[in-house]
């Protein structure tokens, strides 16, 4: 499963994802040991909550080259598409220019 990884791209611990499930840190921390596996009921709100599929959050391979989207990336996705044709092209090219400057 890739509890640790969804966890640890959310800037989450443990103690906030065991609140969000109501149950205990000692608990979900079994969850990302796989020492014990969490029912359906838990897998769907965990999936809901990190935006992800089912498939994905077992670690199923799934078409989609980008994998998994953090929240910004979403945004992006979302508001890029909101963007006229000429807007989406300006801000494709002003993308490429901080990627030749970055360091």
């Amino acid at each position: 499963m890739r509890l640790k990884e969804l966890r640890k791209t959310n800037n989450k611990n443990q103690t906030d994802i065991a609140k969000i499930l109501n149950i205990s840190q000692s608990n979900y921390g079994k969850y990302e040991l796989e020492t014990i596996e969490p029912d359906i009921k838990t897998l769907i709100k965990l999936a809901d909550f990190y935006n992800v599929t089912m498939d994905y959050l077992i670690g199923r391979d799934f078409n989609n080259e980008f994998g998994y989207l953090s929240e910004n990336e979403q945004l992006l996705v979302k508001t890029f598409r909101d963007l006229k044709p000429l807007n989406q092209i300006k801000i494709l090219a002003e993308i490429q220019g901080m990627l030749m400057v970055q360091d």
